[in-house]
């Protein structure tokens, strides 16, 4: 996609994701969108390799970092 052409405003994108934002997941004809949502479907549906880390302080780490990036932070992330 080139989004400076406006390749996400496309009908045939809108119809798969109506909010005309990348990324667009489509796993079994099926379109998932959010790309936090994302993530948690690939490791729900496909579990191994993990995406997420093993250690619960790890994971909280990458949990406040989707969460900066939800909210439209950028910067510096301190870990």
């Amino acid at each position: 996609m080139d989004l400076n052409a406006g390749d996400q405003f496309d009908s045939d994108y809108l119809e798969l994701n109506p909010k005309a934002i990348v990324p667009t997941l489509i796993d079994n004809g099926q379109p998932i969108i959010e790309s936090n949502i994302i993530l948690e479907y690939l490791e729900d549906a496909y579990p191994s390799p993990p995406l997420r880390p093993e250690a619960p302080v790890d994971r909280t780490k990458m949990r406040r970092l989707l969460q900066r990036l939800d909210n439209g932070s950028s910067g510096v992330f301190i870990t």
